[in-house]
């Protein structure tokens, strides 16, 4: 079955936004978007190279498999358009700010932040 998730990313002010979507990924969400966003931190001024470095280190090694990750674009106020069994994430690298369910934080606080996964569960969820 999978523990099932997206993150929305925001990368300009267009109106669109980038989704990327894990097959197993909820159980950890919290801690591999402080990872991803860790590792993207030399390029948070860059969205489109930030963005890649995030979606980069969600999905790790399994870029070539078949199943597991999908990316898709959308309108940025559309619904989330993947099966979200955990809480809504929105990276805002225009903002530079991260939305967990109902818990906002700046990139730089998000970095220290304490996983609040429990909490926010079912928060946001579209």
């Amino acid at each position: 079955m999978g523990s099932r998730t997206a993150w929305k990313i925001i990368t300009d002010n267009s109106g669109a936004a980038t989704w990327l979507y894990s097959h197993s990924g909820g159980e950890s969400k919290f801690e591999d978007t402080q990872d991803a966003l860790g590792a993207a931190m030399p390029r948070w001024s860059d969205a489109a190279y930030g963005t890649r470095i995030f979606i980069s280190n969600i999905v790790r090694e399994n870029w070539s498999d078949e199943t597991g990750f999908g990316i898709m674009s959308t309108l940025v106020d559309a619904e989330c358009p993947f099966e979200e069994s955990y809480f809504s994430a929105v990276i805002d690298f225009t903002t530079q700010v991260i939305t967990l369910g109902e818990m906002v934080w700046s990139f730089n606080e998000f970095m220290s932040a304490t996983d609040v996964s429990e909490s926010v569960i079912g928060q946001g969820v579209n």
